[in-house]
């Protein structure tokens, strides 16, 4: 069993792609990405963090990105914020629709677990039980793990 997957605790260290990789810079390719995830091996991570959305920094070349996290043995937490960043809508159906794309985004990437950055600050309590409620229902039904960051 992995380590995600086991009974037994065990530390793990998961490192965030956020302030390592520049989404716009003209070296973030599959070259620039071999050298950090050889170095985050070396240093005994054995999982990454990065959002999913227009902040992605493997969108360019998926592929690549899914080869090297098998060649260095890294799994892939998957960050997303539903909605995006700053969030563009408050409202509950939106977030639900954003939170349904984004973790079957996050299961084609083979993500063993999304954190999510979900739902509205401004919500009174009967709309973030109606949203938590579909994502319940959703992460079930698409099959992969979710954690929310509230």
């Amino acid at each position: 069993k992995q380590w995600y997957q086991r009974r037994v605790r065990e530390l793990v260290l998961v490192r965030t792609m956020w302030g390592v990789l520049d989404i716009k810079s003209a070296i973030n390719g599959p070259d620039y990405w071999r050298v950090i995830f050889q170095k985050l091996y070396d240093e005994g991570y054995r999982a990454i963090e990065a959002a999913l959305g227009d902040g992605f920094p493997f969108a360019k070349n998926t592929q690549a990105f899914l080869s090297l996290l098998k060649e260095f043995k890294l799994e892939f937490i998957a960050q997303i914020h539903t909605c995006g960043y700053p969030t563009v809508s408050r409202k509950v159906p939106d977030h639900v629709q954003s939170f349904e794309s984004l973790i079957k985004e996050a299961k084609s990437l083979n993500a063993v677990l999304v954190n999510a950055h979900s739902g509205h600050d401004s919500w009174s309590v009967e709309e973030s039980v109606e949203f938590y409620r579909e994502c319940l229902r959703l992460e079930k039904e698409v099959g992969i793990k979710v954690v929310h960051e509230t």
